[in-house]
């Protein structure tokens, strides 16, 4: 898998570790901040877009971001206005520009000029106009794969995007598992190549990947999954006064009102075991949604 050449996509670290003082000169280093505001390092090299002999460094960093975004209800889209958020507020970052993936649901509005295009996922052709926008507007753009996203068999239509961007791309895996299919691996290995970093959440993610070959010629960077700070940081107190609920007794209705009827009602509840079977089916249910997750980010 050859990297595409012109790029020094190495991280920092390897940079100095080999005391590569030239490249580092001829080299910009980026941070790119993530929702779990951890910063991610990664130097493009003399041929990427950042550095030309008419602006040898650019002052604030124009981000572009593939994923589905809102109003489409599902975690990635989640994530990616987490993620705007968050690059919206780092230092020396000029604009965010969403590249928004869409399929049968309505396509995204524009929110204050965010949505730099709307890519139909179906349509190969929508890819190649996407990736001409971001060239012209953007200087590096993260793409969130995730199966099921990008069209074609086994998302094959992310390749249409990732072979007409000229500016650098930082891949972010969102499901590997220990054994792809032939198709899937095919692919992912393919927009792994093209891609100047490739990021997972957890160190055995990277291992399922460098394991099947699929990412062995690409760095690939660990950014811990994680919650926000705001969640620990909050008192009980605190939390209670911003919910309106510090003078209230709080208790879970969870299964409540199956046990009030009953009881002022002087009825047995019509279909009490049904109720009580379904509520520990939906206990395992639960369990297995958390470990398929678990498994589907490599934290086994």
């Amino acid at each position: 898998m050859a990297r595409r050449p012109g790029w020094d996509a190495r991280p920092l670290k390897a940079v100095e570790r080999n005391h590569d003082a030239a490249a580092a000169d001829r080299s910009l280093v980026t941070l790119v901040e993530t929702p779990t505001l951890q910063v991610l390092p990664f130097r493009i090299g003399t041929r990427g877009p950042l550095l030309t002999d008419s602006n040898p460094r650019r002052s604030m960093l124009r981000i572009g971001v593939c994923s589905t975004y809102a109003p489409r209800a599902c975690g990635l889209a989640t994530f990616a206005g987490d993620l705007e958020r968050a690059l919206v507020g780092a230092p020396d970052v000029g604009h965010v520009r969403m590249l928004t993936l869409h399929n049968d649901e309505p396509p995204a509005p524009s929110r204050s000029g965010s949505v730099l295009v709307n890519i139909d996922s179906s349509d190969p052709t929508s890819y190649l106009a996407a990736a001409m926008a971001a060239n012209a507007a953007c200087d590096v753009v993260i793409v969130q794969h995730e199966f099921g996203i990008f069209g074609g068999p086994d998302g094959v239509f992310i390749l249409h995007l990732l072979d007409a961007l000229r500016v650098p791309v930082v891949l972010t895996l969102h499901t590997v598992t220990p054994h792809f299919i032939a198709t899937e691996r095919d692919v992912l290995q393919r927009a792994c190549a093209r891609a100047a970093v490739v990021t997972v959440f957890t160190p055995t993610a990277r291992e399922l990947l460098l394991n099947q070959g699929i990412a062995d010629a690409t760095p690939i960077v660990i950014v811990p999954h994680g919650s926000p700070d705001a969640l620990y940081n909050v008192s009980r107190s605190a939390a209670r006064v911003s919910l309106d609920v510090s003078d209230c007794f709080v208790l879970s209705t969870f299964g409540l009102v199956s046990e009030v009827l009953p009881t002022f009602s002087r009825k047995p509840l019509f279909g009490y075991p049904v109720m009580v079977y379904s509520g520990i089916l939906i206990g395992f249910l639960g369990f297995g949604v958390w470990a398929h997750h678990m498994f589907s980010v490599g934290m086994g």
